[in-house]
């Protein structure tokens, strides 16, 4: 083989890679989306995109530009009709843009840091959330609901980080997009 192929070959295999950490990003939205024949399930489902913008945002922001986070909640907010259309994406948004300049102090701690990181991202997605429900829309949520939904978020955490610890793994080295 050449070197030619090889490149070829190379940028085939790093674009792959990329392209399957973003179907496992677009695998755990649907499953948020999804309805399930659960009591209040609806209502109390874990925001499993909050937690994908949390981890891409810490360890590859590359992977997770503002664009993409804000076509994601423009997204969810079309889909969900409780919310105010650009309630997920400001609020998503808004956490990435807490966490970026932040996320050189947490990249190097232990998962216990991480995680109550984390907490604090949650709080201030279900604050702005509630906020932004109580004087946007004539929807009546309770403040508990709100938060058992971030209590829910958070026991998700550790298993969503580990699949995406698994898909970090399977990346090309570097920023995380093609280069050549």
């Amino acid at each position: 083989m050449t070197e030619t192929t090889l490149s070829l070959l190379q940028i085939f295999s790093h674009a792959a890679r990329v392209v399957f950490a973003y179907a496992v990003f677009i695998l755990l939205a649907l499953l948020m989306m999804s309805n399930w024949a659960l009591p209040y399930f609806s209502m109390i489902k874990p925001q499993l995109v909050l937690v994908v913008v949390f981890y891409w945002t810490l360890y590859r922001p590359t992977l997770m530009p503002p664009v993409v986070i804000l076509l994601v909640g423009l997204l969810f907010d079309l889909m969900n009709p409780v919310m105010p259309v650009g309630t997920h994406a400001a609020s998503y948004l808004l956490v990435a843009g807490i966490l970026k300049p932040r996320r050189r102090s947490l990249m190097g701690q232990p998962f216990v840091v991480i995680w109550a990181g984390f907490a604090v991202a949650v709080l201030i997605d279900l604050l702005f959330k509630w906020f932004a429900l109580s004087i946007l829309s004539p929807a009546d949520l309770t403040f508990t609901m709100i938060l058992f939904n971030g209590f829910i978020t958070m026991l998700s955490f550790p298993l969503v980080v580990m699949v995406l610890t698994l898909v970090h793994r399977l990346l090309p080295a570097g920023r995380g997009m093609i280069t050549r």
